[in-house]
Order: C-alpha cells, then sequence, then structure tokens
C-alpha cells in the first residue's frame, strides 16, 4: 500500500532525503533579517531547495529574480547609508570647523556676525 503524501503540511518538494524541511532552513537563515531582506531570501532558498522536485528551470528563474532584487535592495541600502554616513561627517566638520573658529577668535566671531549682533 502506497503511503499517503500530507501535500499541506509536508510537500515531497520541500522536505530533503534526510528529512530536513526547506521551512526550517528558511527560519534558521532568516531569523535575524528583516522586510524585504527575509522575503526575498526566505524565497530564494524555497525555490533552491524544491527546483529539481518541482518546477525545473522556472523555480531556478524564480530564484534568480529574488537574488537580483534582493542585491539591487541592498546595493541600494549601502549607497543611502554612505550617503547619510557623508552627510553626517560634513556636519560634524563643519560644528568642529565653527568650534575651532570660535575658540581661536576668542568670541570676536561672534561680534562680526551679522546675524549675532545685538540691535
Amino acid at each position: 500500500m502506497e503511503e499517503t503524501r500530507d501535500m499541506v503540511n509536508h510537500p515531497y518538494h520541500y522536505i530533503s532525503e534526510t528529512g530536513l524541511e526547506t521551512i526550517d532552513v528558511i527560519e534558521a537563515f532568516t531569523c535575524d533579517l528583516m522586510g524585504i531582506e527575509a522575503t526575498d531570501t526566505g524565497n530564494i532558498l524555497k525555490y533552491m531547495c524544491r527546483w529539481k522536485h518541482k518546477n525545473g528551470l522556472e523555480d531556478l528563474k524564480k530564484a534568480k529574480w529574488y537574488l537580483e532584487h534582493l542585491i539591487k535592495h541592498v546595493e541600494k541600502m549601502e549607497v543611502e547609508n554612505n550617503e547619510e554616513e557623508v552627510c553626517k561627517l560634513y556636519a560634524d566638520n563643519t560644528i568642529k570647523e565653527v568650534v575651532k573658529y570660535m575658540d581661536h577668535a576668542s568670541g570676536e566671531a561672534w561680534e562680526s556676525c551679522g546675524a549675532c549682533k545685538s540691535e
């Protein structure tokens, strides 16, 4: 008698020969990720784990799509983080230069500043 598969809870294409389930792999490798990073990583793992037993080339293309999407996201985040760091460094250095100037001028800068002159 053939064993009936539970295609809802334990579909064959998500279980390795050793019994490891894809959902457990996804949970282990996305537990510290959030948002699109978790979603894309989970989908990449899902399609890579099942491709040989379900949709073949189509699943490989889906995994590739999610990988390219994740790469674009990470590259965008790196650019944004770099821009924020540059702005922060610029602001920090500007403040340092003003303080340095004030120390050097012994308060004369306040007197020569049109916005700071008393009326």
